[in-house]
C-alpha cells in the first residue's frame, strides 16, 4: 500500500497472475508529491504488475515530485498502444514515462507519442 503522496492517479501492485488494462481514457491532472524512496507516478504507478496494457488513452497534465511525472513503472511489463503521453513533468527522472532497469526490457510502445 502506498504511503499518502507517493503516488497520483492510479496506483497498481501486486498483480502476477491478472492483468490492468486501460481503454479509451484520460488520466490528467494528478501529482505524487512525495520524496520517499521509489515514489513517483504522477498519472499511473505500477509496481510488480504482470502485464499492463494502455490503448488509446492520453496521459497528460501530471506532476510528480520524483520520478515519472506520466507513468512510473517498476518490475512490471507495459504495452502503450495508439496513445499519448504529453505534457508531465518530474524533477527527478522521467517527465513522461520513468521505468527501471527490469522493465525496460519489456516495455513497447506502438504509435504512441511520449
Amino acid at each position: 500500500m502506498p504511503h499518502p503522496g507517493e503516488c497520483g492517479g492510479i496506483y497498481f501492485e501486486n498483480s502476477t497472475s491478472g492483468a490492468l488494462t486501460i481503454n479509451k481514457s484520460l488520466i490528467r491532472y494528478d501529482q505524487s508529491d512525495s520524496n520517499l524512496v521509489g515514489a513517483g507516478g504522477g498519472g499511473l504507478y505500477l509496481i510488480y504488475t504482470y502485464v499492463t496494457t494502455i490503448t488509446d488513452t492520453t496521459i497528460s497534465d501530471n506532476v510528480a515530485v520524483k520520478n515519472g511525472g506520466g507513468v512510473y513503472i517498476e518490475n512490471s511489463s507495459i504495452s502503450i498502444n495508439n496513445s499519448q503521453v504529453d505534457n508531465n513533468s518530474a524533477i527527478e527522472n522521467g517527465g513522461g514515462l520513468s521505468l527501471d532497469e527490469a522493465s525496460a526490457s519489456s516495455a513497447t510502445i506502438d504509435n504512441g507519442s511520449i
